[in-house]
């Protein structure tokens, strides 16, 4: 099975690929100018991606986004806007799965890319990374999101089917 995970955000958007729970490929986008352009970059890197890997293994991807929760009081935001540019980025995502022809599965959030860093492949953690919290941490949470990915989709089809 071929999943493509994606931990999108408003900055820095982590693309794994996993081939039969292995990694195979992985990039970050990093916003560098206005957000539509990086949207589109971001795009651009999945569909690239998701061509890829289909191209080799000539069966469909499963294509991945980790969700959000939505903004409480709770979270202590006092700007918004890094929620609102990843809700974007989601958006974007949600509606290109679909002319891309893979199956789209939404992971929820929950502590991706935060287990010990010895458990995660060694492409995935920087040369001087000792806690985790390096620039491959967003490559650390798709690979998180494509591993869970196989069983949300399995429940959201079975979710779907009629009784």
């Amino acid at each position: 099975m071929i999943v493509v995970g994606v931990d999108p955000g408003g900055a820095h958007t982590g693309i794994v690929a996993l081939a039969d729970g292995e990694l195979f490929e992985w990039s970050i986008t990093d916003r560098t100018g206005e957000l539509n352009g990086y949207i589109l970059g971001v795009a651009r890197a999945v569909t690239e991606t998701i061509a890829s890997m289909t191209e080799r293994s000539r069966s469909p991807a499963l294509l991945a986004v980790e969700d959000l929760n939505p903004p409480t009081p709770h979270m202590g935001l006092t700007n918004p806007q890094h929620v609102m540019d990843a809700s974007r980025v989601i958006g974007a995502l949600v509606v290109m799965s679909r002319p891309v022809g893979c199956d789209l599965v939404m992971v929820p959030p929950g502590g991706h890319g935060s287990n010990p860093l010895a458990t995660y492949p060694p492409e995935l953690i920087g040369v001087n990374e000792t806690k985790g919290t390096g620039h491959l941490r967003h490559c650390r949470s798709a690979y998180d999101v494509a591993q869970a990915a196989p069983t949300y989709h399995a429940f959201s089809r079975a979710e779907s089917r009629p009784t």
